[in-house]
């Protein structure tokens, strides 16, 4: 047994419990692209709005890479696994949860001012504990979740710096 398949089996069977069960579930609401999309609403209206159309861009970015990538690889999602939500659709490489929530966290990051970046903890548990979410409700396998943090952080990285760049930053400046 490969250590991604036993790594999905402590999480998904070896430390399931009902508690455990709601936290997850609520996890796995919380990293849907709509709610990532309903975050820029108070950026916007606390006078981070290009923050707010950074975020709203890269969330719909990744969507796109995210699927992309998936049709590509055409890894099949785990079977055999304890389901407390619908099978999901399609394919499972990278975790498109995983994905919207690291490059999230970590372009929010960016844009906090130096003495702020404290405030990126809790942002950062928030991604870890939705990428962990994907594997305890089983859909995902592990691997699928770092391709989808690496990818998600990489893809912020990336935005971040274009954005600082003067054809996309003074689009961006214009808001």
């Amino acid at each position: 047994m490969s250590l991604d398949d036993e790594l999905l089996r402590t999480f998904n069977q070896d430390l399931a419990n009902p508690q455990l069960d709601a936290v997850m579930f609520a996890l796995y609401i919380l990293g849907l692209t709509f709610v990532w999309l309903a975050v820029t609403v108070p950026l916007w209206f606390r006078n981070k709005k290009r923050t707010a159309v950074q975020l709203f861009i890269l969330i719909l970015i990744i969507d796109l890479v995210v699927f992309i990538v998936k049709l590509l690889v055409a890894r099949e999602r785990p079977t055999d696994v304890r389901l407390i939500i619908p099978q999901a659709l399609g394919y499972s490489f990278p975790s498109g949860h995983t994905a919207r929530a690291f490059g999230a966290f970590l372009l929010l990051s960016l844009s906090m001012p130096s003495k702020k970046r404290l405030y990126a903890v809790p942002v950062f548990l928030y991604a870890l504990a939705i990428g962990l979410s994907r594997i305890y409700l089983g859909a995902h396998f592990p691997s699928d979740v770092l391709g989808g943090a690496i990818l998600g952080a990489g893809m912020a990285l990336v935005f971040h710096w274009a954005s600082n760049r003067p054809a996309l930053g003074g689009l961006l400046d214009r808001i």
